[in-house]
């Protein structure tokens, strides 16, 4: 059996301050067969020099205005000879040895369409932080949001020959469409190691929670619809107005019982309410918090009224000026 191809795609806008790095991640990767991308948006800064600097490593590379990190990735997906696929945004990092621990995982579970590893959060006055470690119920959260860090995971091509490329709509939350494109068919794969360096700092995209979080509820009201349209819970949603009504967009290969489908709702829920109420959108996390309210009423009074009152009575300037404190000193 031979080793599968890889491919590496690194979307890049006007990131010359990180850039090298991440690219010296990929190219110094060993043991493994693959290709290396770069896809830049048409920088200003002095990405390009870098990206010549290196040029030779790449399978290709091009630096052009597009449509936004959907779209250049889907413009590296294009061009892909990989068995497997992946990208790395251009201020992350891969770890040594990573591609090789990806690859090894595909061979050994060839039926895999995802797999993810954890990652090591770093930035500037932050100490590192690891993230990604499995929750229970691991296979719901997957159709709720994305519970690990994106940097440290790869796709197979068949969801890309079985579903066409990634959702040029989603800016932020296309990796969690492209999970739920694996998890309906019960087919993603965790592993314990670290794989990779998640970049936080001002100026970084994946800083922008809240817009994530948009874009993961707009694909979980198709997914939540596709498996049980007429739930009381679903139901209730569309009539509180917090999802839309939607035709039956995704097949899953099972079904879910009642319980199950409580805790996808509530899983969501759950993580919608700790990033409005964490990067202060008040309006939102009310909504959110009626919601929990009116569907786990025991669970909102045990575990989030503690959150909802401190909302109400903190002002917002004095709760974003503690987390920044916190995350210097995280």
């Amino acid at each position: 059996m031979r080793n599968p191809f890889i491919t590496i795609i690194t979307p890049s806008y006007n990131q010359g301050n990180y850039l090298e790095e991440t690219i010296l991640s990929v190219i110094h990767q060993e043991g493994v067969d693959f290709e290396y991308m770069v896809i830049d948006g048409g920088s200003k800064d002095h990405s390009i020099d870098i990206i010549k600097k290196y040029e030779t490593h790449f399978s290709f590379w091009c630096s052009e205005k597009d449509r936004g990190q959907s779209h250049a990735i889907n413009k590296g997906i294009e061009k892909a000879k990989g068995d497997i696929i992946m990208w790395i945004n251009s201020d992350d990092i891969l770890l040594p040895g990573a591609l090789k621990k990806i690859e090894e995982a595909f061979k050994q579970h060839p039926d895999a369409l995802l797999v993810h590893g954890k990652s090591l959060l770093f930035g500037a006055k932050r100490k590192e932080l690891e993230i990604g470690e499995l929750k229970s119920d691991h296979h719901l959260r997957c159709l709720a949001y994305i519970p690990f860090p994106q940097p440290g995971s790869a796709f197979s091509r068949k969801l890309i020959d079985q579903y066409g490329p990634l959702d040029e709509s989603l800016h932020f939350g296309m990796d969690f469409e492209l999970l739920v494109r694996a998890a309906i068919q019960r087919q993603v794969l965790s592993l314990p190691e670290i794989l990779s360096k998640y970049r936080i700092h001002d100026n970084s995209k994946t800083n922008l929670h809240l817009k994530f979080a948009k874009d993961w509820q707009q694909v979980f009201s198709k997914v939540i619809q596709s498996i049980a349209p007429d739930h009381a819970m679903v139901t209730t949603l569309i009539r509180m107005g917090y999802l839309e009504k939607e035709k039956l967009y995704y097949r899953f290969s099972s079904e879910f019982t009642s319980e199950e489908i409580s805790k996808i709702i509530f899983y969501h829920l759950e993580i919608q309410f700790h990033y409005t109420y964490l990067y202060c959108n008040r309006k939102e996390n009310q909504r959110i918090a009626e919601l929990i309210k009116t569907l786990f009423p025991d669970v909102f009074k045990k575990q989030f009224i503690k959150w909802y009152r401190r909302k109400q009575y903190i002002p917002g300037t004095l709760l974003i000026l503690f987390r920044k404190i916190k995350n210097v000193n995280a």
